[in-house]
């Protein structure tokens, strides 16, 4: 048996989306919010305590921008795409970071 999308109804079809928005919004969100926390230690490092207690502060800002961002936007292809690209980003400036900060 063929899993085709014309076999849901309209409706079936929205709440998936709906879903979908839902799961990028608590799992990728919380992903970028907690890369945003290193991010920000690692980019002020001159005072540690200080730098992560901000970057946990701007973290749930950041989480709460991308879940209006993820209800906003109008194609869940797009939202997936930047999503990506903004986890990948910030991912690679973690590990710039922490290598150039150990080195």
């Amino acid at each position: 048996m063929k899993f085709r999308l014309s076999q849901f109804s309209e409706l079936q079809i929205y709440r998936y989306k709906v879903l979908a928005r839902c799961l990028l919004a608590i799992f990728a969100g919380f992903a970028i919010a907690n890369l945003t926390v290193p991010m920000i230690a690692l980019l002020f490092s001159g005072q540690l305590a200080l730098a992560t207690y901000t970057g946990l502060l701007v973290s749930f800002v950041v989480w709460l921008l991308y879940i209006v961002y993820v209800f906003s936007a109008k194609h869940l292809l797009c939202i997936a795409s930047i999503t990506l690209l903004v986890l990948s980003i910030q991912i690679l400036i973690v590990v710039l970071l922490k290598t150039w900060g150990t080195t």
